[in-house]
């Protein structure tokens, strides 16, 4: 209907650069500018009314909203004005019009029901605006800036767009007239933006009348009079590690995407008048405790890249309860969240679980140490990616009582050795560890399939695909020359590979894996001679600051580098090095490797009480033996720069535990990841 006609979003991209910079800015940064010329023009015939129709006028888009011209205010269709915007699910038309060659008003309309074109425009925020001193409203900024009405010094206005007119900034915000909504502009000047929260010893409280926090995939489909939109927060950058609780206002509708942002060490408490929440609510950060208020019905909050302690419910709770800081329905039947920050290697579901919920254990930050998970009899149900990403469980027995498996409940399970199911049911994996055959995945009933590959290692519908797993190549201790085969049968080699090179799997057969497609030749290896790729477990590569120790510095200033502009952390599958730059050389002066010995690795995460770090071999080509004992034979190796967490030393020998292996090291052959230190410390 509108084609050829400039149509003004208030949503979509704009909204996505608002999400971005939301975290941090200021209130005046996240507000929206107006710009009146892309309003959209249009008549009659595309309004699709009769001739004479006016419409009434209204400061606001709600039924009782002020009105102009002693509340008669209206717009004829005999003449074109421009739509800027729509709000509350598009049944209300945001225009600008003229009154007479001197002026113009800004104001609000119901959408005609002829008009069939939605504009899909949202308002991005609504942030608390105090009124510095007395000061006038206007419906007119950029011509006669009529007034409509007076603001007090104090009085509390909500800003939500800002436009820039006849060389002053206007904000557009929300107040009222004679005790009915109106919004209006209000000279920029005049106003000061409120803080959304507050932190004091340690509490973190959101301001009253917040009624969302953060910002939504999905743009706000409508708005209620007087409700306030708080921008995300980052923890870290605004609040450093000063935040022990968070309190919502009793007014939270919504939390969004991403609206609680690098907390750590904190505890959460959701009160009753939370109706949305978003699956990504939270992002990044440590959270000992979320706890549920009694008045809570809303979804189960969720997150990416998070850590969680304990789920708390106060009694009462008509939804949710908890047992020993799992989450569950109020009648204990169904068990809707695991927390990932638990230490436990074993849990034992309870008996009276009738249902593990869609996503109840699922783990996106591999932080569960959890090994075995013992399911009762009477349990009916094992949702979808119930147990995705625990990568150290190593076996389950699903009850007999299940009769609803979903094929993706143990995705990413990447060491799981032993699954038995009951007959009927199936399980699928996607990226499974391989050590000796495909056939230990197989459970009870035979039906445990892995997900199918394509040649190039993708997903594949196809279920005669082939399947595709990387492995290392491991000869005796990890050294030496490895067999290949022209066949999975076949008793001569064809040839050798060297240990330590990475392979892909597409076949297995015979104990033996096809390792590549060359040409029309076949290459197998002995599984034997192969070990799982494993995977990162305890921290982001990217979130480890490189500092150089005493004696790096000393090789730096050997080399005329003795300051640097910067430095970063990365892995080449050897060993990891720090690329240090001289402050003078801007790209003259090539990059200088320092290897993990001459530097000291800080963490962002301080994960009190674990001490974590890299595997490290001093010379290139040698790998890093885990042994079974101080001083014993070799059980597992790497060439890698794996990462480790240490549980126990003896002597000059430390018990780790990587991805893909348990066992014994020389404390040389680890470089440890520190806390990165406080500011002032």
């Amino acid at each position: 209907m509108f084609s050829g006609k400039t149509r003004f979003l208030l949503c979509g991209l704009a909204l996505l650069l608002l999400l971005c910079a939301a975290v941090s800015a200021c209130a005046d940064d996240v507000l929206f500018p107006l710009p009146l010329e892309h309003a959209t023009e249009v008549d009659r015939e595309e309004l699709g009314v009769k001739k004479g129709t006016k419409f009434p006028v209204y400061g606001a888009p709600f039924d009782d909203a002020w009105r102009g011209a002693k509340g008669k205010a209206a717009v004829s269709v005999a003449e074109p004005f421009g739509v800027l915007g729509s709000a509350q699910d598009d049944r209300w038309l945001m225009i600008t019009y003229s009154v007479d060659k001197g002026s113009s008003r800004i104001g609000w309309i119901r959408t005609p029901d002829t008009l069939s074109e939605e504009f899909n425009c949202r308002l991005a925020f609504r942030l608390p605006y105090r009124v510095t001193r007395d000061t006038v409203l206007t419906d007119d900024p950029a011509q006669s800036r009529r007034e409509i009405g007076k603001l007090r010094e104090g009085d509390l206005v909500i800003a939500m767009l800002k436009l820039s007119a006849g060389g002053t900034d206007w904000i557009y915000a929300e107040t009222e007239i004679d005790g009915k909504p109106v919004w209006a502009f209000i000279d920029s000047g005049d106003l000061l933006s409120v803080p959304t929260w507050t932190l004091e010893n340690g509490t973190l409280s959101f301001l009253e009348g917040v009624s969302r926090i953060g910002l939504s995939d999905e743009d706000p489909t409508s708005v209620e009079k007087g409700e306030i939109w708080s921008t995300a927060i980052d923890f870290y950058e605004d609040c450093g590690t000063a935040v022990r609780e968070i309190v919502l206002p009793s007014t939270l509708r919504r939390l969004d995407a991403e609206a609680l942002y690098n907390a750590r060490g904190v505890t959460l408490r959701l009160p009753g008048s939370v109706e949305e929440v978003s699956d990504s609510a939270i992002y990044s950060g440590y959270y000992k405790r979320i706890v549920l208020g009694k008045d809570y019905t809303g979804e189960v909050i969720g997150g990416d890249y998070w850590i969680l302690d304990a789920w708390e419910v106060e009694p009462g709770n008509p939804r949710y309860s908890s047992r020993d800081g799992v989450l569950f329905s109020a009648d204990g039947k169904t068990l809707l969240s695991y927390p990932n920050g638990r230490k436990d290697t074993h849990y034992d579901v309870p008996a009276g679980t009738e249902e593990i919920a869609d996503m109840a254990f699922y783990d996106n930050d591999n932080t569960y140490v959890l090994q075995t998970v013992s399911l009762p009899i009477g349990l009916k149900r094992i949702g979808s990616l119930a147990f995705c990403g625990c990568g150290r469980l190593n076996s389950m027995t699903v009850p007999l009582t299940v009769t609803d498996l979903a094929e993706d409940a143990f995705a990413y399970c990447v060491s799981l050795e032993r699954l038995s199911l009951p007959p009927g049911l199936q399980a699928s994996f996607s990226d499974a560890a391989l050590k000796e055959d495909f056939s230990r995945f197989a459970g009870d009933n035979g039906s445990t399939l892995l997900t199918p590959r394509d040649r190039y290692g993708d997903d594949s519908d196809d279920k005669t695909a082939g399947r595709a797993y990387l492995v290392w190549v491991s000869g005796e201790n990890g050294e030496g020359p490895v067999k290949v085969y022209p066949s999975a049968d076949a008793a001569d080699p064809s040839g050798q590979i060297e240990s330590g090179a990475g392979k892909t799997v597409v076949q297995v057969s015979a104990g033996r894996g096809r390792i590549g497609y060359n040409g029309n030749e076949e290459e197998w290896i002995d599984l034997a001679d192969t070990l799982p790729a494993g995977y990162a477990t305890f921290f982001d590569p990217d979130e480890v600051d490189p500092v150089p120790t005493k004696e790096g510095l000393a090789e730096l200033a050997r080399k005329d580098m003795a300051e640097y502009r910067s430095a970063w952390f990365y892995t080449d599958g050897m060993t990891a090095w720090f690329t240090l730059t001289s402050s003078e050389s801007y790209g003259d002066v090539p990059d200088v490797d320092l290897p993990l010995n001459l530097v000291t690795l800080y963490r962002q995460d301080g994960d009190a009480g674990r001490v974590l770090g890299f595997l490290y071999a001093p010379e290139r080509g040698e790998p890093v033996r885990i042994c079974d004992a101080p001083g014993g034979s070799p059980v597992a190796w790497t060439y890698r720069t794996e990462e480790a967490e240490v549980l126990e030393q003896d002597g000059g020998w430390l018990r780790i535990r990587t991805a893909s292996a348990e066992g014994w090291i020389p404390e040389d052959r680890l470089v440890v990841v520190l806390p990165k230190p406080s500011e002032g410390s």
